[in-house]
């Protein structure tokens, strides 16, 4: 076991402790988290924010929903639907006895590792506020712009570890797939995710020291770190009421599609293989409408490049010394359609035959992405470098935000009650002021 940090300086602001509704109209999962308040850490946007569990000093990202039935979809911010429960709590991991309190017809997400951990909700009329197990390791879209920043390549390891991951998600959304459940389950009702991005895949590390300085030393975690398709803010479940509809990334679509979920994770593990190649490298100016010009240029990848074109950017380096693997872009062009470097999406008739079907991702991508990621786990090269080493060169966890430290709450300081009230969603009676002191560990003192 690594001796815990000493000590040397505090870091302290102003913040206030939260409590929970002591009479909800519903609540579920673990109360016990609960039992004495949490204490703000930071506000991430109205509404959104990551608080600590004064009973177990451990992180929570919460959110505050609200039903609003009076607008239409197209006026629904991420926080705001119409459906009689949040799509984030009729689609999560709550256990199939918390759901039996959601009105309606909901999907267990069943403690998948790939999913969100749903740790509590509690409504209360129209507003519901659900609590999140915390993700250490930032998003995938964090990731990708660290790499990319550098131009550096992501290591072939951790594309396939993502597709692995992201296709046994689809498989468990449409068919309940999942090893005790191999063929899926009689009676599923599908779900639909339709918002696959970047910024919605978030990346956690079961580290053994979270205050390790070097991130990037041979553990197999710091290398394949948990994936988790997050933010449900807008799916929906088969034979749904499209009333309800949620806008989506694709919000021409009246409907939900499978095709837009099995393109967006084709666009995400496209876009894996576009890191280090600098933006309008290789495009002849004029030649297709997605250039890469302009402030948005990145959004035109990855339809504005061909995976055959990636490795003649490739510097070569310890991750991937060869470039990217035939096997690796063979497969990921099955994503690729006919007119992407000019054409949006949405905008082509039959768009469902411009990706893979969904047997495709399940049959063919998981099984060969999971077969890729266990043959590099089992056998590290005879006469190479050894196990540490083995993963030293291809981990990812030096793009790892820096995780705050359980802070040491102070009772009793002042604070602006109304302002407080109004950025976080809460009633005044719910907020209690105090102050909060962050120990820094010596090692990381400057």
């Amino acid at each position: 076991m690594p001796s815990p940090p000493r000590f040397t300086s505090i870091f302290k602001y102003e913040s206030v402790q939260l409590a929970v509704h002591g009479d909800p109209d519903r609540e579920g999962g673990n109360a016990n988290i609960t039992r004495e308040g949490f204490v703000l850490i930071k506000v991430l946007e109205q509404g959104v924010y990551l608080v600590m569990s004064i009973a177990n000093n451990k992180f929570y990202l919460v959110k505050v929903l609200e039903r609003r039935p009076g607008l239409h979809r197209g006026q629904l911010n991420e926080r705001e639907f119409l459906h009689t429960t949040p799509p984030e709590v009729r689609v999560s991991s709550l256990t199939a006895q918390d759901l039996q309190q959601v009105p309606g017809v909901n999907v267990s997400l069943d403690a998948q590792p790939f999913f969100p951990r749903m740790e509590f909700f509690q409504q209360m009329n129209d507003r519901w506020t659900v609590y999140y197990r915390y993700a250490n390791g930032g998003t995938l879209e964090h990731l990708i712009q660290v790499y990319h920043n550098s131009l550096v390549a992501i290591p072939e390891t951790f594309i396939w570890h993502v597709a692995a991951k992201l296709s046994a998600a689809l498989g468990y959304l449409y068919f309940g797939q999942s090893r005790d459940h191999p063929h899926g389950r009689q009676g599923w009702r599908a779900a639909y995710h339709r918002a696959i991005h970047p910024s919605n895949i978030l990346l956690h590390y079961d580290t053994p020291d979270p205050w390790a300085h070097k991130r990037n030393v041979g553990i197999v975690e710091y290398a394949f770190p948990q994936i988790i398709l997050s933010n449900f803010s807008q799916s929906a479940i088969h034979q749904d009421n499209n009333h309800w509809l949620q806008p989506g990334l694709h919000r021409t679509e009246n409907r939900p599609n499978m095709w837009e979920d099995i393109y967006q994770v084709g666009c995400v593990l496209r876009l894996l293989c576009m890191t280090h190649i600098p933006p309008q490298h290789g495009i002849v100016p004029g030649s297709q409408v997605k250039d890469e010009t302009g402030q948005s240029g990145w959004n035109d990848r990855p339809d504005s490049r061909r995976l055959n074109t990636v490795n003649a950017a490739m510097t070569i380096n310890q991750a991937n010394p060869q470039g990217y693997s035939d096997l690796l872009l063979d497969t990921l062009s099955e994503f690729e359609w006919a007119t992407q470097e000019d054409f949006h999406i949405a905008s082509v008739g039959l768009r469902q035959n411009a990706v893979p079907d969904i047997d495709w991702i399940v049959s063919v991508l998981q099984p060969t992405a999971e077969g890729e990621v266990h043959a590099f786990k089992s056998v590290p090269p005879r006469n190479g470098p050894g196990p540490k080493d083995y993963y030293t060169n291809v981990s990812v966890s030096w793009t790892r935000p820096v995780d705050p430290p359980p802070p040491v709450v102070v009772q009793n300081r002042q604070a602006d009650h109304a302002r407080f009230s109004t950025d976080l969603m809460i009633p005044g009676r719910l907020i209690n002021p105090c102050e909060i002191h962050f120990p820094i560990p010596k090692r990381f003192n400057r």
